[in-house]
């Protein structure tokens, strides 16, 4: 049987996968993540679910043809909100908007328990992602980059501890990126400060909306003094 081979944003998100924990991936598609770490032996079981039914179809026929059924069950569910509740210790949100990843976090009380682990990885906004994880007790603890077809992409992970922690305002933009050292994670902030600056000239043109603009000034400057440092 041919390996499950994934390209480099979901190895990105395989890779923050903890060994030998009980694995939910919501929005599975295909099931490869799943797929993928049991094959390799870094857990033993997982569930993956997903809101459409036939996405589930495809990731349960890959699931059958690995002969792999008893490791991994699918579950069709909105999110996590039919996912039964202490199912998971790592639960992957990936290939989705910020904005959307966010709104799943926060419809489901049972993720923020100790020992919970999230590996999001958002198409756009991370900042909505890193700023869910900030307000209801979850401490990023580290952040990857991948880049695929010129595209970059962040995979944060976060696990709950119910401290409130005190970060720069910038922090959103950048979370735990500025300990890599990598050239991927650079370029990455370097299209977040320029996406930051489009809308900030834009509300300068426009003479409108004073207080973001020097919001969003006061983080450029802080996006400057990271990139530097890195």
């Amino acid at each position: 049987m041919q390996n499950i081979k994934l390209d480099s944003r979901l190895l990105a998100v395989a890779s923050l996968v903890r060994e030998n924990t009980r694995l939910a991936d919501v929005g599975t598609d295909h099931a490869y993540i799943p797929l993928y770490l049991v094959r390799e032996g870094k857990i033993a079981e997982a569930i993956a679910s997903d809101i459409n039914e036939g996405p589930l179809k495809n990731a349960e026929k890959n699931i059958s043809l690995y002969g792999l059924s008893q490791n991994i069950r699918t579950v069709l569910s909105n999110g996590l909100q039919s996912l039964p509740e202490n199912c998971a210790d790592d639960i992957i949100i990936a290939g989705m908007g910020g904005i959307l990843i966010s709104e799943i976090l926060e419809n489901c009380i049972w993720i923020k328990k100790e020992n919970i682990r999230i590996i999001a990885q958002p198409m756009t906004h991370a900042e909505k992602v890193r700023e869910f994880f900030i307000n209801n007790g979850f401490k990023i603890k580290e952040e990857k980059t991948a880049e695929d077809l010129k595209h970059k992409y962040c995979v944060i992970a976060a696990e709950y501890d119910g401290v409130t922690y005190n970060y720069p305002n910038g922090y959103i933009y950048y979370g735990e990126l500025i300990r890599n050292s990598d050239r991927i994670s650079k370029e990455y902030l370097i299209v977040q400060k320029d996406r930051l600056l489009k809308r900030y000239n834009a509300l300068f043109k426009s003479g409108t909306e004073e207080a973001e603009r020097e919001y969003l000034n006061n983080i450029i400057e802080e996006l400057n003094k990271v990139l530097e440092e890195m």
